[in-house]
């Protein structure tokens, strides 16, 4: 199993949830044979009372904000996965001689990779050329739309907006890299 797999998950769930959104669209556009026809179809949700535009106004609503949730998500597998590859490598520092000092510096390794900044690791990707430059800067640019969409802080509003697809591209690619160089199939 590859390491991208970490991500289909996600990434089918938003394409499902997407394609969703379109056939919700098309049931409030449709023309009805009769409104008990419409309420039986809409009775029981939260369409049951708006009209069309306020109901797909609603529908585009709610897809950016899956939108927003897919990407995080997807930023948030990929980071454990970065975590986790990095932590693994470390812990041929446990067990050496002496033990008690090879074991607190691993503590102290792995606190730091559980709490480090990302930033400085794709910068040492770009470093050893496991990742390009334009990787690097679309890793960047990724985790700040993740951390703004996760703070909204509007000082902070990045200026490019990102989508689920380029995301999931994106992150797909960098895994592929770094499976290549830590030999993860």
């Amino acid at each position: 199993m590859s390491s991208v797999d970490l991500l289909l998950p996600i990434w089918e769930s938003y394409r499902l949830l997407k394609d969703s959104s379109v056939v919700t669209k098309r049931a409030l556009n449709r023309e009805w044979e009769s409104p008990e026809e419409q309420k039986y179809f809409f009775d029981g949700t939260e369409f049951r009372s708006d009209t069309k535009s306020e109901a797909a106004e609603s529908v585009d609503r709610s897809l950016q904000s899956i939108e927003d949730l897919m990407i995080l998500s997807l930023y948030a597998t990929f980071e454990r996965y970065i975590i986790e590859c990095l932590q693994e490598k470390g812990e041929s520092i446990k067990g050496k001689r002496p033990e008690w000092l090879s074991d607190k510096l691993y503590l102290r390794f792995e606190n730091s990779i559980e709490r480090g900044s990302l930033d400085e690791v794709f910068s040492w990707f770009k470093n050893a050329q496991v990742i390009d430059s334009q990787l690097f800067e679309d890793l960047k640019k990724t985790k700040m739309y993740r951390d703004w969409i996760a703070h909204r802080n509007p000082k902070r509003k990045p200026q490019e907006i990102s989508d689920p697809s380029t995301v999931y591209s994106i992150l797909s690619t960098a895994i592929e890299k770094i499976d290549s160089v830590f030999h993860i199939h």
